[in-house]
């Protein structure tokens, strides 16, 4: 019972962690959202009226008074109005400042959730703000031609859109600002002769002939997808409607992306067939995870923000919104996951272990298949995501089912089943080890000090994750090494590491470097799960340490 009991607190004290990060978070989304009628600072104020004393809000922002009460002009920030306007890697907050005669007379970036290096380029551009500067309030909310900063079009793109949607403007497409490209049109409408607004649908515009017969209907994901980011950036999508609105064929007029991968896409032949025939209500209200639609080989990512964006566009075609119903999601991704889990169980409490032939079919299935293909690889950015935001059972029910799968089978046995049979890279340090002639013994000094760094990793983890931090939590693994198109440098070079010392010290990354195999390590039940250990102290002072961090 002891024993029992000794174990179960050591789950507590992950569940204890796991919920200071959740309330943290959640009470920064609150604080958040109870600053949407929070005036601006007067210190923040002054950087543009320095003869400020007060501050008096107001529903168009906060009018700005000198200390005889004279009013100087007026104040108010883009948040939360333009938070939906994301840049590169987030939005962005600006401090709009206007004078008596509601002219603008300057910007500034409260606070950017954006790439740093892309926003520290906008600031650096001292023409690109300017171009506001003695506009009115109207003016600047229906400026079209916008100079956006070369390097960081996106991100100040964003800054614009915000601005926009701030002051009441309309919600045209700064990113695609061209409109519908003929030659496109003509791909399916070759005997077109004009093109025409659709008088009963929102952004749609009909197609006719010279005989003014009507051909069909065509639409673009722009301005409802411009904030679905591929692989590099957004993409505008033409779609081409016969008469009776049914889906003929769709393209991609421009797009932010890296252009081999936006070539697949155009290029590929079979991903057209999984929407074309449909209609405008089916695609509307189309369930990509449903329809299993996983995308292009090659151009995964750009093809998929291309198919989030023509249910977008077709919503937007139809005047609909997003339908917020919770719906189960499982897709051929999700049962792949799933059986892997399964058959990684069957190794770890069958005869099936002792296999070597099954065992190297199935290690290979886990390199090709968990890792190159699907991803689905247990991580610290996984972990720490869902501690803040819930787990997305309904969305990616196979990766739930084998992280609970990875969390539960140590608590209940003795097995250390995710990092055993499941995990990729372990696959590959196994390989290794197998394969080298140089394995050589750490010293048992050098080997105590080495496994503290998991530790300090899993400390890193939780202070960036309750500071919101602007950090990649990928980069302390190599787990993203496997989608080598979206690996960073730091996650390439683990990577490289890792493997490079198991030939010297079998499975080294797994016994010093893993923060996420300590972490399932500490929840394994063994024969001394009724002793106090140094694991436990470890873990009491990353919950002290999570507790100090939620004040």
């Amino acid at each position: 019972m002891r024993r029992v009991l000794t174990h179960l607190g050591r789950a507590g004290i992950l569940i204890l962690i796991v919920g200071l990060i959740h309330m943290k978070y959640q009470a920064v989304l609150s604080a958040k959202n109870a600053e949407q009628g929070k005036d601006v600072s007067l210190e923040q104020a002054k950087k543009f009226f320095p003869q400020a004393v007060q501050l008096t809000a107001g529903e168009g922002g906060a009018t700005v008074t000198d200390e005889l009460g004279l009013t100087l002009g007026l104040v108010v920030q883009t948040s939360p109005q333009g938070d939906s306007s994301m840049g590169f890697a987030g939005p962005s907050n600006l401090l709009l400042a206007f004078d008596r005669e509601r002219k603008l007379m300057g910007i500034s970036v409260l606070e950017s959730r954006d790439t740093p290096e892309h926003v520290e380029k906008v600031l650096k551009d001292a023409k690109f703000f300017e171009q506001f500067q003695g506009l009115t309030w109207d003016e600047a909310r229906d400026k079209q031609q916008v100079d956006a900063v070369s390097g960081a079009t996106l991100t100040s793109l964003a800054m614009v859109e915000a601005l926009r949607k701030r002051l009441g403007g309309a919600a045209g497409s700064l990113r695609f600002p061209q409109g519908m490209r003929l030659k496109e049109v003509r791909k399916f409408f070759p005997k077109m002769s004009r093109l025409a607004e659709n008088p009963d649908r929102s952004h749609v515009w009909d197609v006719w002939d010279e005989q003014n017969q009507l051909l069909g209907h065509v639409t673009r994901s722009a301005p409802a997808a411009d904030n679905i980011v591929g692989y590099q950036g957004p993409s505008d999508t033409l779609l081409a409607f016969d008469t009776q609105f049914k889906l003929t064929g769709l393209t991609i007029q421009r797009s932010y992306e890296t252009k081999e991968y936006v070539k697949n896409v155009v290029e590929d032949t079979y991903f057209p067939t999984l929407f074309v025939d449909k209609s405008l209500d089916e695609l509307a209200q189309l369930d990509l995870a449903k329809a299993q639609v996983e995308g292009v080989s090659g151009a995964t990512m750009t093809s998929m923000a291309m198919a989030r964006g023509l249910v977008l566009a077709s919503q937007q075609a139809q005047q609909l919104r997003p339908s917020k119903t919770a719906v189960w999601r499982i897709s051929s991704r999700d049962v792949g996951t799933i059986l892997v889990t399964l058959c990684g169980l069957l190794f770890a409490f069958t005869h099936w272990r002792g296999s070597k032939y099954w065992r190297w079919a199935f290690q290979a299935v886990l390199v090709v298949y968990l890792g190159f293909i699907n991803g689905d690889l247990l991580s610290q950015s996984l972990l720490a995501g869902w501690a803040q935001a819930g787990l997305p059972y309904r969305s990616s029910l196979g990766m739930v089912v084998l992280t609970a799968a990875a969390l539960l089978v140590p608590v209940v046995s003795k097995k250390q089943f995710y990092c055993h049979q499941i995990c990729p890279f372990g696959v590959v340090q196994e390989w290794a080890k197998q394969r080298s002639p140089w394995k050589k013994s750490v010293p048992a000094r050098l080997s105590t000090a080495l496994k503290w760094i998991p530790l300090l990793l899993l400390g890193w983890v939780i202070l960036v994750t309750m500071r919101q931090l602007p950090y990649n939590l990928s980069n302390i693994e190599p787990f993203n090494a496997f989608l080598i198109t979206v690996a960073g440098w730091g996650t390439l070079a683990i990577a490289v590491v890792g493997i490079i010392a198991s030939f010297f010290v079998p499975m080294a990354y797994c016994h010093y470097g893993c923060p996420t195999g300590a972490l399932l390590n500490f929840l394994r039940y063994n024969a001394h799960s009724h002793q106090f250990t140094r694991r436990d102290l470890a873990a009491l002072a990353l919950l002290l340490w999570a507790v100090g961090l939620s004040f």
